[in-house]
């Protein structure tokens, strides 16, 4: 099959440059009364011409192929009559999960489809590119009304599946496993290019190793939304102090050798990421942290990166009555390692003991119901025995293999599983919905958590909501209430970060849910969720899609100056 003139015009080109200069390598020398250092210099310029011809090699074919296939999308329009569409391509490998970042993606679509109207008779086409084999668009757009109730408008949207999804799956590599994602995200966005050249690329799921690869050889128009840093100084500082944790294990924590190793690593990925980023033109962080650490990670090149936090469906959640509420402990999330599900079991598990020990106490066991110490906190009364919730998405065998474990360790607590903890795994949004109008609490566990739309989605419910007193939650979300029963006037929440803490939390905020409540106690409640929904709607859908167009629209009008290049 014989090559379309414009890919072999540059291959042709690339054979004559490397004849040329593999002859004058042979040449370089003369006879062989050549010395020693110029034997040695021929020796290495054959390898390193090869290496930069085949860099070049791919440049030039690559180029010479999106322009292949832009110039057939130009003509097919100008023969129906009409400009060529304008091509954003999001990558999103995950796009049919269920967590806050698909949430993202989908109503970041759906506003560029619907609002936006910018570039002058021009139509503006959305392709996403997942590695859901099997899903065609239709599955997409009904994934993501099932999961988030939004509808999409089907024209003008296409869905491109990637075949090497698997370059990403952090459970392919034990170790180096930051490194070889980054080498894998790279491979994947060429092939995501390839098989759809973009007019502007749009990443939506952090992995900034790719945007190079994509600048040079297919669309310099690159827009990224980071929810969370690759590296930070947290991850930096728990490799010093020896701490370990999910992605530290207690191997390389203890040796002071290996943790020094992990060190270098870590910085050495920190300047690539970096360095990688640089490439976006665009770089929106869905948090105040999250932005923060990106300008401390990415140095010079932080200073572009602006504030667009992520969108929460506050008109679905902000009718539901305050009360009554039922005794459930809720949490919503997807189910990874780093949401530390465990530590709200064991945090449950140890409320549920301090239950149990207040049955049987003749005070009546308010007293047992939080820590015995000597501290302020009004008494809570007795109150129903309160269930677990755990609703989330599952992406693969990782995510199973973990809900799994964490049925086990129900079972070791003495957590009955189906009556005192419910596993509710990819629950459709009716469903979803159900939970967040009835559960009287919700939770959050996730250290240094990017943002946590679950966190603004249960205070927009009017769950009383205990986060993890770090990262966006901290930032961004919650005003904390004090140690104090005194209300003052600005708490949204309860911050806590231990078993201790989270169950004493858990035992105040569950009051809500007490018919025998203090009603004293359940007006600050109910002050305090009323705050927490106020605030809720400064992270709403609409405030999301006016912001994310106000900042994309200069990108695409970017693209348009340069006449499509």
């Amino acid at each position: 099959m014989a090559l379309p003139p414009r890919l072999a015009a540059p291959l042709l080109q690339l054979s004559l440059m490397a004849t040329m200069l593999l002859r004058a390598a042979a040449g370089a020398g003369g006879d062989g009364d050549a010395d020693a250092g110029a034997s040695w210099s021929r020796g290495w310029l054959k390898p390193i011409l090869f290496v930069l011809l085949g860099f070049t090699a791919v440049f030039r074919t690559a180029r010479a192929y999106v322009n292949i296939a832009r110039n057939r999308r130009r003509q097919k329009a100008l023969g129906e009559g009409r400009r060529e569409p304008l091509e954003v391509c999001f990558f999103h490998p995950y796009a049919s999960g269920g967590g806050g970042g698909e949430r993202v993606l989908w109503l970041a679509v759906k506003a560029l489809l619907t609002e936006v109207d910018i570039v002058d008779r021009r139509d503006v086409c959305v392709t996403v590119y997942h590695g859901d084999a099997g899903a065609d668009e239709a599955a997409l757009l009904r994934s993501a009304q099932e999961r988030f109730g939004i509808r999409l408008p089907a024209e003008r949207f296409t869905a491109t599946t990637l075949r090497l999804r698997r370059l990403v799956d952090p459970k392919n590599y034990p170790v180096f496993t930051m490194l070889f994602q980054a080498l894998g995200s790279a491979i994947l966005a060429l092939e995501a290019c390839l098989r759809r050249p973009p007019d502007v690329f749009v990443d939506t799921t952090g992995f900034a190793f790719a945007y190079p690869l994509v600048a040079l050889l297919f669309c310099p128009h690159i827009a990224a939304y980071v929810h969370y840093p690759t590296i930070q100084r947290e991850m930096l500082a728990r490799v010093v102090e020896g701490r370990p944790a999910y992605n530290n294990g207690r191997r390389i924590a203890s040796s002071t050798t290996l943790s020094g190793m992990k060190l270098l690593y870590y910085r050495l990925l920190g300047a690539a990421y970096g360095f990688c980023g640089s490439f976006a033109v665009r770089c929106m962080a869905n948090s105040s942290w999250t932005k923060a650490h990106i300008e401390d990670m990415w140095g010079a090149w932080g200073s572009k990166v602006m504030l667009l936090y992520p969108p929460v469906n506050t008109r679905d959640l902000s009718g539901f009555a305050l009360n009554p509420r039922e005794p459930v402990v809720l949490s919503v999330g997807q189910f990874r390692p780093e949401k530390d599900h465990e530590l709200q079991i064991r945090a449950f598990a140890t409320l549920r003991r301090r239950l149990t020990a207040a049955a049987s106490s003749p005070s009546g066991g308010d007293t047992t119901l939080r820590r015995k110490t000597r501290d302020p906190k009004p008494r809570p009364a007795p109150m129903p025995t309160p269930r677990l919730v755990l609703v989330g998405g599952v992406r693969n065998e990782g995510d199973e293999a973990l809900v799994n474990h964490l049925r086990g360790v129900c079972a070791e607590l003495g957590l009955n599983v189906g009556e005192d903890v419910e596993f509710r795994v990819n629950e459709e949004y009716d469903e979803l919905l159900r939970w967040l109008s009835t559960a009287a609490v919700g939770i959050h566990t996730m250290w240094n958590e990017h943002f946590g739309i679950g966190v603004v989605e249960m205070q927009a419910a009017g769950c009383v909501t205990v986060a993890h007193d770090s990262g966006g939650p901290r930032s961004d979300i919650v005003q904390p209430f004090g140690d104090g029963s005194e209300d003052n006037g600005e708490a949204t929440g309860f911050l806590a970060d231990g078993e201790e803490a989270y169950a004493d939390a858990l035992a105040r905020a569950l009051q809500v849910a007490n018919p025998h409540c203090d009603p004293s106690w359940l007006a600050k409640m109910d002050a305090l969720r009323e705050r927490a929904r106020a605030a809720a709607e400064e992270y709403s859908d609409d405030a999301f899609a006016e912001q994310w167009v106000e900042l994309i629209a200069p990108l695409l009008l970017i693209f348009e100056a340069s006449g499509g290049h």
